[in-house]
Formats: structure tokens, C-alpha cells, sequence
């Protein structure tokens, strides 16, 4: 009796990626943080199997924590506390990039750590250069830094990045002085809604929206 061909059946290993956040991404947010962080998640998510560390500085929705769950393979959320919050706030005074990265490590150090023994992490994701405190308990891997809201290019955490992701073409010249590969993801722009045209069909009746009509050029 002949065995029948089974189908092989062939599993992608896809490297792992630990992104570090210094928010909640939150998919639609009006936040440009919270949205900028979704961004990049949902874009390294297709290629990585992706865990995620980050604060929670508010509440988190059933749907959001769905959202999340979809899109990652671990997730460590740390809630930051009202008086933590006020402590960083003062702190932020005087520097805010010092309270943040105290912060993140203080919260995040343990999760970091396991991840990095157990999980084999080949790259970390910040969302911020003051994050890099905590990405290098990951050891030695690919460490790549969102330069969205800008950043201190000549503080020491610059020189730990190997990869830097610029919105804004422009700010490719101000990487070039660190002689690092640049990723240009520029932020989606929201989609307008289309002019409409009122028409109105008698006086008793209500007047009804129809789309404008596309007017092309003649050859």
C-alpha cells in the first residue's frame, strides 16, 4: 500500500523585534504620539515578530488592547503613576530626556532583560533616543531610533543607534553627520472628504448630497 503524499508545508521563521515606547500606540489617535507609535508598529509588525514594552499613562479600551494583541507577540504594558507623572513633570524642567529614560528603565529593565535571554531579540525599535538606556539591556543587536519629534544628536545615546527613521526628508542631513543608514516613513496624511454637490429636488423635500463629478481635460 503506497503512502500518500503529504503537502510540506514551509514556516517562515520571522527575526524579533522588541520595540520600546514611550506611549500607548493607539491605531486612529488623534495624538500625534500615540498615532506616530501605531505607525511604526503596524510597519515592523509585517515583518517581525514583534514585543512590545511600554507606559501606559491613561486608561487602555478593550478594543485598544485588541488592537495591540493583533499586531504583537508580547506585550508588557507599565502603567506610570500620578505621582510619578507629577515627579517626571518636575523633573522635565530640567531635563526631560534624563526623567523619561529614568523612567522607562526604571519600569521596563526586568521585561527587557527576560525578553533578551529568552527571546533571541535581533532588533530594538525606539520610539525615542532616550529610550536607548533601556534598549541596550537587550545586548547586542540592530538598534534603530524614530527621529520624528526630533532628537539631541550629540548626546552619547546618538552614537548607539545604527539606524535612525526620519519623517521629513530634510532631516536625512542632519543624520549624515553620524554616518547612519536613514529609513524615510513619512506620516500618512488624512483623507480628506470629497466636495459634494446640494441638489434640491422640490420645495417640500430635503435637499440630497451627491458626490462631484471628476471633470477630465480633453485630449
Amino acid at each position: 500500500m503506497k503512502e500518500q503524499n503529504k503537502p510540506t508545508v514551509l514556516r517562515v521563521t520571522r527575526p524579533t523585534l522588541l520595540m520600546l515606547s514611550h506611549c500607548v500606540p493607539v491605531e486612529g489617535s488623534t495624538d500625534g504620539d500615540r498615532a506616530r507609535a501605531w505607525q511604526l508598529l503596524e510597519t515592523y509588525s509585517r515583518s517581525h515578530e514583534v514585543k512590545l514594552a511600554c507606559l501606559a499613562d491613561g486608561a487602555v479600551s478593550l478594543s485598544q488592547w485588541r488592537q495591540l494583541h493583533g499586531k504583537t507577540k508580547q506585550i508588557v504594558m507599565e502603567p506610570v503613576g500620578q505621582l510619578r507623572r507629577w515627579s517626571s513633570r518636575a523633573m522635565s524642567i530640567a531635563s526631560s530626556a534624563l526623567a523619561d529614560a529614568l523612567l522607562m528603565r526604571q519600569k521596563l529593565a526586568q521585561p527587557v532583560s527576560e525578553w533578551s535571554t529568552t527571546g533571541g531579540i535581533e532588533t530594538v525599535l525606539c520610539t525615542r533616543l532616550h529610550l536607548m538606556d533601556c534598549a541596550l539591556l537587550a545586548g547586542d543587536c540592530e538598534r534603530i531610533v524614530d527621529h520624528h519629534a526630533g532628537a539631541d544628536l550629540t548626546s552619547h545615546r546618538a552614537a548607539q543607534a545604527s539606524t535612525w527613521i526620519i519623517s521629513d526628508p530634510a532631516a536625512s542631513h542632519e543624520i549624515a553627520a553620524l554616518n547612519k543608514r536613514t529609513i524615510l516613513m513619512p506620516v500618512p496624511q488624512p483623507v480628506r472628504a470629497q466636495p459634494s454637490i446640494r441638489l434640491v429636488t422640490g420645495e417640500d423635500e430635503g435637499p440630497i448630497a451627491m458626490p462631484a463629478p471628476v471633470l477630465h481635460k480633453a485630449a
